[in-house]
């Protein structure tokens, strides 16, 4: 039909071959052309991958071809060989490093997201279960934990950036005391309690005066026992209200306090008979930190106190009297020189002489110098006992011809108050003018109060 339309089949016979040919496009394969018998090549050939060259990293995302020779069931072994050695290499890198900052491979100056990054980072890179647990592994993870716990957290941070390495944790018995030890000491326990006063170095001289008895806990914001003893410190002011005083000194702020009275050990409890000087320390190692204990020891001091001050005959020598009252007295005589009167060492050594005049009572007398002042500096010095660097004990012979004294002997480790309790028992022995009143006064010696320990220690093993 000359330049009429095409029959149906016609048309669709053309659009089918249309079809066909589109899609052997877009699969890529090669076309046959049925009338021309043309075969057309694929307009999208497959080809394979370029070689990589030696020497030339692969691109991103296609895998490196295994070591030639090397079968596959070795490559999983080649792979945990090297990453063993990656662990070993990183171990000797920080090795002996106790810097988490060395140990992260961080500075100083990072930032607690780039902290926690580079943790986050490293753990999964050395993870025992990626190692199979080996040893070295562990080792490092264990290093990398210990590292972040304490950089990681902001105030622990702290901490280390102002207090250094391990040496300083000595004396903290926790990570918390480490940390409060650092912070503002503004933190004071007793803080409206009306029947204890917080003591400071103005207020001291002021208000611990006169003839009371003062019950003092010496105690650091830090410290976890002396925050348990709050209870027990405010119960036994309310039990002894009218009987002793209380005070309590933060020993972060009351720095000079803390030297005045040589305290070491927190909480440290001390009892003052401030008239006379006097001075005792609870014997925590041996009685333990009770209320029933320490109620009782207060008592018992109270009561040592008041016979020491109703007993006491020290003279008080300087460089005006020591000439007419010691050097022209035929009597027997034990002086204590002492580098002040106010120093911790120098109250214990007050106590003592003041515990062995009342024992020598109308056997031998006793007294007192005090080199810490500048007017009694020649004096001290010419019974050669200046400078000093602790108290120091002589006695003088009976008779006119004294010299300079012999110093009693505190060598060996031997404490002052142990050599006074010998000097008390061998003058009674060698004094006393009757046989009956050496046993009498023997006797009495036991029924005294004891010499006073300068501090508190446990027992030497």
């Amino acid at each position: 039909m000359a330049g009429g339309v095409p029959p149906l089949w016609a048309l669709m016979a053309m659009l089918l071959l249309c079809w066909v040919v589109v899609w052997d496009c877009v699969r890529g394969e090669a076309v046959v052309v049925e009338s021309t018998g043309e075969v057309r090549p694929p307009r999208f050939p497959e080809s394979p991958p370029p070689p990589i060259s030696e020497g030339v990293s692969p691109p991103e995302g296609v895998p490196p071809p295994p070591p030639e020779g090397v079968p596959l069931s070795e490559e999983k072994d080649l792979k945990k060989e090297e990453e063993q050695r990656e662990v070993l290499r990183w171990m000797a890198d920080i090795a002996g490093s106790e810097d988490p900052y060395v140990v992260l491979g961080v500075s100083r100056t990072a930032t607690q997201a780039e902290i926690r990054k580079a943790y986050r980072s490293l753990s999964l890179r050395f993870h025992p279960d990626r190692h199979d647990g080996s040893e070295a592994a562990v080792k490092v993870f264990q290093h990398i934990s210990g590292a972040y716990e304490i950089i990681g957290d902001p105030d622990r941070r702290a901490v280390y950036d102002d207090f250094g390495g391990k040496d300083q944790m000595q004396g903290f018995h926790s990570q918390w005391e480490y940390a409060q030890a650092n912070r503002p000491a503004t933190r004071d326990f007793y803080t409206g309690v009306t029947l204890i006063t917080q003591l400071t170095s103005d207020l001291w001289d002021r208000r611990v005066t006169g003839n009371s008895v003062w019950a003092v806990n010496f105690y650091a914001p830090w410290c976890v026992h002396c925050q348990q003893m709050t209870g027990l410190w405010s119960s036994a002011a309310s039990i002894l209200e009218g009987e002793v005083e209380f005070g309590v000194v933060n020993c972060v702020k009351e720095v000079a306090l803390v030297g005045r009275f040589q305290i070491t050990e927190y909480p440290t409890l001390m009892v003052f008979g401030p008239s006379e000087g006097i001075q005792k320390v609870y014997p925590t190692y041996s009685l333990g930190r009770t209320q029933e204990n320490v109620v009782q020891w207060l008592r018992e001091a109270k009561e040592e106190i008041a016979w020491l001050t109703s007993h006491n005959a020290v003279h008080l020598l300087n460089a005006t009297n020591f000439a007419t009252d010691l050097l022209q007295d035929p009597s027997f005589w034990v002086v204590l020189f002492s580098n002040g009167l106010q120093c911790g060492e120098c109250q214990v050594a007050r106590t003592n002489i003041i515990r062995l005049s009342a024992g020598l009572r109308g056997f031998a007398k006793v007294g007192l110098v005090d080199c810490g002042d500048a007017g009694n500096a020649e004096l001290c010095a010419g019974q050669l006992v200046y400078p000093l660097n602790s108290p120091v004990a002589k006695m003088y012979a009976a008779g006119l011809r004294k010299g300079l004294g012999e110093k009693v002997d505190t060598g060996d480790g031997l404490a002052l108050h142990l050599a006074l309790r010998t000097v008390e028992k061998v003058l009674l022995l060698a004094l006393s003018p009757t046989e009956g009143s050496v046993e009498d006064a023997l006797q009495e010696t036991t029924e005294r109060p004891d010499y006073v320990k300068p501090d508190d220690k446990p027992p030497t093993p």
